[in-house]
């Protein structure tokens, strides 16, 4: 953990792929960039063999599109978040949030996929907010 004002960052790492028949490591960095109002999300597998990769970004009820690296996702608030994937395919796919306990509400999510390689594999993702204009 490194709380620096403008950068903050995490890395942390597990171990729990390695009972699979190929074993692998993860180890994340998340990032905060304050004045780009960016965050990044670095994902290093270390597997033994080829896994298929995959991630998910839950969202509040927005309008989300997706095509290839890039993924939009758009919020009652004016608020626009864009998420740009370096490696993976992202895609819109539906599921369910739960506002309160009882309830559930159907919402988007932006996914990611992947095939790993042997040896280390690097993937980021870019997460940057944008404001609604100012009137």
């Amino acid at each position: 953990w490194d709380p620096d004002a403008l950068r903050p960052s995490f890395v942390g790492r597990h171990y729990g792929y390695n009972r699979l028949p190929d074993p692998a490591t993860h180890t994340r960095c998340i990032q905060l960039d304050v004045e780009a109002a960016t965050l990044a999300v670095t994902d290093v597998v270390t597997p033994t063999g080829e896994h298929w990769l995959q991630w998910t970004f839950p969202l509040a009820p927005s309008f989300a599109t997706a095509s290839g690296s890039a993924a939009t996702a758009r919020f009652a608030s004016g608020i626009t978040l864009e998420i740009r994937s370096d490696g993976a395919e992202l895609s819109v796919d539906s599921g369910w949030m739960s506002p309160s306990y009882g309830r559930r509400e159907p919402v988007s999510f932006i996914s990611g996929r992947k095939r790993s390689r042997p040896g280390e594999d690097v993937t980021k993702f870019t997460l940057r907010v944008l404001a609604p204009p100012r009137s």
